[in-house]
């Protein structure tokens, strides 16, 4: 709540459930990010809870005992920090979406409106080649 009191004191509270986000005119709302944020969540724990349970359960209750070290192991991964996780998969999944799952992803699914538009290229970059 203290991070946000300078915008809410600036902009009113109606920044929250406003659309319209402009910084040449001034304006700012923050309810798609607040929708965006709400809706990745609710995705990330429906995928997560019910995996995490079962990996527990499995763990603790069926494996057998050689397994230990796999248990070592999930409990090692819980100590990362999803920032390094996510910057694993995106310097690993990264190239192999961009060559091989996304053309074929468009060229499926391409009528659909958010697979509109031209799949990223491959080697992309800002840096000139000379």
């Amino acid at each position: 709540m203290n991070g946000s009191r300078s915008a809410i004191r600036q902009f009113g509270i109606a920044f929250v459930w406003h659309q319209t986000w402009n910084p040449v005119t001034n304006i700012y709302g923050a309810r798609d990010y607040i929708i965006g944020t709400l809706v990745t969540s609710f995705g990330a724990i429906l995928i997560a809870a019910p995996l995490s349970i079962a990996i527990g359960l499995f763990l603790s209750e069926l494996a057998p005992r050689r397994s230990a070290a796999v248990a070592s192991l999930v409990e090692m991964l819980a100590a990362v920090p999803s920032v390094v996780v996510a910057s694993g998969g995106f310097l690993v999944l990264g190239p192999f979406m961009r060559s091989d799952i996304e053309p074929a992803l468009h060229s499926v699914l391409g009528w659909l409106p958010f697979f509109t538009g031209t799949p990223s290229r491959q080697g992309c970059s800002s840096r000139s080649s000379s």
